[in-house]
Order: structure tokens, then C-alpha cells, then sequence
């Protein structure tokens, strides 16, 4: 397989829990936090118009080629089915969980996700978004 690397987060958003409420429910430091209702902010915490319509949590957790991918996503499957009540209080109020996964490449690569690696992700709730960066 040729090589690659990979970043790998949980995206949580909710339409009326804050982001220290998601932080507190999944148990992780949030990187990025958006608040239902704040004024909206670019990165650099510079005022944009509007505001946020639903609260956004971005947890980092693995940057780079190892462990492989879906070991680091069976991993922590594994941890959060320790949160599954607190998963399952953010989706039955109207959030959505993901992992969001960027992969960089120079060449074409297969990763698989096997049938009982989605059957976790769909038991747990738990949504993919793929980014692919080709370099060039």
C-alpha cells in the first residue's frame, strides 16, 4: 500500500447545548468551540456578521501516519462506547457525532472499514466524513 497521513477528530454539533456541554458529555478538551447564539469569529477570534446557529466542538485525536487508521478508529470506538449514554443524550436532542477524517496522499491508497467496524459506528452513532488532499 502506498503511504499516507491522516487526521482524525470528533465533530459534535447541537442546536441548543453549549460546547463546555458536549466537552463535558464526551469527556474531551475541545480544540475549536462554537456557542449556540455567540457571535460568529474567524480563527483568529476576529468578529464576523451573525450568529452561531448550533453549537460546534472539534476534539483532535491522532495526526499523522501511525497508528493506522482504522486501528485509531477501532480505538476509540472503544472508548466512546465507555460514553454511550452521553452519546446517545446528544443525538436523541438533536446533535450529530462524527468522525472527521482528512487523509493526504501522493498516490492512490484502499482503506477498508469492515462490516463490524460500521455496525460500531452505526450502534454508536457515529457518522464519517471523508477529506481526501491529493499533493499537487
Amino acid at each position: 500500500m502506498n503511504p499516507y497521513n491522516y487526521a482524525l477528530s470528533l465533530r459534535t454539533t447541537h442546536p441548543t447545548m453549549s460546547g463546555s456541554e458536549l466537552s463535558n458529555l464526551i469527556g474531551l478538551e475541545a480544540e475549536i468551540v462554537h456557542n449556540v447564539g455567540e457571535q460568529r469569529r474567524t480563527p483568529t477570534n476576529q468578529m464576523l456578521d451573525g450568529i452561531y446557529h448550533k453549537s460546534y466542538c472539534s476534539f483532535k485525536l491522532v495526526d499523522g501516519p501511525e497508528p493506522a487508521l482504522l486501528e485509531s478508529i477501532r480505538t476509540w470506538n472503544d472508548h466512546l462506547a465507555t460514553k454511550r449514554a452521553e452519546l446517545a443524550k446528544i443525538l436523541s436532542t438533536g446533535g450529530i457525532i462524527e468522525y472527521f477524517v482528512g487523509v493526504f496522499l501522493d498516490k492512490n491508497i484502499g482503506i477498508e472499514l469492515e462490516a463490524n467496524d460500521m455496525k460500531r459506528l452505526s450502534d454508536l452513532g457515529i457518522r464519517v466524513a471523508l477529506d481526501i488532499y491529493p499533493k499537487g
